[in-house]
């Protein structure tokens, strides 16, 4: 269940900014009434979705079934391909993956080895004027060349629910970027998140005690 408030975050990040939603906003407070110079459509775009965990594949559920194709990157990309997703590519091949895509979901936890794997150089191999949407971890993201690549127009647009700096400086860039939509880390909030934290809890407690795999574990090593 904590996944799909993540997978709905990812969601409606990308509505805010294909419809225009945050500028839109932004006028409003200012009784301002205009219309943006362009309005996009998700159904028959390419979603790539980095990291196909509960998360990951909670987004690209929803993706698939707004219309969109779901392509998907994996450590190993040796996972069997499965609905709603229609390839998966290893981690080595994610610039292949990047350059197929209309709009890119990272959904995979943080550890050391990829830590700042998001910099120019990623950025730069995804389409032009596709989005980005970073509901994981801000660390796996260099955030002056993803400021760079949106102030220049390779990217249209990024969703941003984490940064590596928590609460957001006051003078950083992204405050003041009319094509960034931002929340402050929000993405697993959700009314009846206690509850269903203390559901998992008892859970992993019960497989702990049965010498079972933990529920969600993630291995930091690699």
């Amino acid at each position: 269940m904590p996944s799909v408030p993540v997978a709905e975050q990812t969601i409606a990040v990308m509505f805010a900014l294909t419809r225009r939603v945050n500028v839109h906003v932004r006028d409003q407070q200012q009784h301002t009434w205009r219309r943006a110079d362009e309005y996009r459509v998700v159904d028959g775009a390419t979603m790539c979705v980095v990291g196909l965990g509960a998360i990951g594949s909670a987004i690209a559920m929803r993706c698939a079934a707004l219309g969109m194709k779901v392509i998907g990157v994996t450590r190993t990309g040796l996972e069997p391909t499965r609905p709603p997703v229609s390839r998966i590519y290893g981690f080595s091949d994610i610039k292949h993956a990047l350059a197929e895509a209309d709009h890119v979901a990272v959904s995979m936890p943080a550890t050391p080895m990829i830590e700042g794997v998001f910099d120019e150089s990623m950025f730069r191999s995804m389409k032009q004027g596709a989005c980005f949407y970073n509901v994981s971890r801000g660390s796996l993201v260099v955030e002056p060349d993803l400021v760079r690549v949106l102030k220049d127009g390779h990217l249209w647009g990024a969703g941003l629910d984490v940064f590596a700096t928590e609460p957001l400086p006051e003078d950083h860039p992204f405050w003041d970027m009319p094509n960034v939509v931002m929340a402050p880390h929000v993405g697993g909030r959700y009314v009846q998140e206690f509850d269903h934290l203390c559901d998992l809890f008892v859970k992993n407690l019960e497989r702990y005690r049965d010498q079972k795999e933990l529920i969600n574990r993630v291995d930091l090593t690699k």
